[in-house]
């Protein structure tokens, strides 16, 4: 099972993928909607650093995630160049900030 991890550190949201984002991880993005429903977030990160495959469906729960959650920003980290290919591919840099770590 892939599990996604959440820290909040001030008004900021950091929320980490593991080594996929894709269907399976919607049972924890309903969870993690749910206990965030009325907070408020100056920042989003979902941190993509771990993350080695984002299958369609893993670019609608950030469609999702960008739609529900409260926050003013929301930007990804990625690394690994497949994924910021898919990223880019389906134009997801006019939804988020998207931040390449080497």
């Amino acid at each position: 099972m892939n599990t996604l991890h959440t820290a909040m550190t001030g008004d900021s949201l950091t929320i980490s993928a593991g080594k996929s984002l894709d269907l399976d991880n919607y049972a924890a993005i309903k969870s993690l909607l749910h206990t965030h429903a009325h907070d408020h977030f100056a920042h989003c990160v979902v941190d993509l650093t771990a993350t080695e495959q984002l299958a369609s469906s893993g670019l609608g729960i950030l469609l999702i995630l960008k739609d529900e959650l409260n926050a003013n920003r929301f930007s990804l980290r990625v690394k690994n160049p497949n994924v910021a290919y898919t990223l880019d591919a389906a134009n997801m840099h006019k939804q988020f900030d998207i931040a390449q770590i080497a």
